[in-house]
């Protein structure tokens, strides 16, 4: 009597630990859904940093997204496409693109302060700040009278 009751709680162990392991199999897909839809987010961030930092590159040298296109051998709707964050470029396209605009590959992914928005340049420049010393501090006032002239 006693063997038949321990089985029918090792059924029941058996069972609940089958939930619990189904349970935490969604919890584990749920995270790394999460994770999928955040690292989206963050190519999205690198595919729009990417395109403005080539249209900068390219009206440094005063072409036109035609003349970029032609010179790399793409179409111009490509490029206008990677300056507005919707394509990034294979490695190869990568190339001829540094190729035609002269510049180095790392060079495209040299985000200046001047292809951030206001609001994060001010953020930017906070941080710099609260991080200077009073020595900097002071030679940063200098400079920005300087630049404000």
């Amino acid at each position: 009597m006693l063997s038949i009751q321990l089985l029918d709680y090792s059924n029941y162990l058996i069972e609940f630990v089958k939930v619990i392991l189904i349970v935490s199999v969604f919890i584990i897909l749920h995270k790394i859904k999460m994770i999928i839809n955040k690292m989206e987010d963050v190519m999205k961030d690198v595919k729009k940093l990417f395109g403005t930092r080539m249209k900068e590159l390219r009206k440094n040298i005063g072409l036109s997204q035609e003349q970029l296109a032609e010179k790399a051998e793409v179409s111009s709707k490509y490029i206008s496409r990677i300056e507005m964050g919707q394509h990034f470029p294979s490695i190869d396209t990568l190339v001829k693109l540094a190729n035609a605009l002269n510049v180095e590959l790392k060079d495209f992914f040299e985000f200046s302060p001047e292809t951030r928005n206001p609001k994060e340049l001010k953020k930017l420049i906070g941080n710099m700040l609260n991080d200077s010393d009073e020595d900097k501090l002071r030679l940063l006032a200098k400079l920005v009278r300087a630049v404000a002239r």
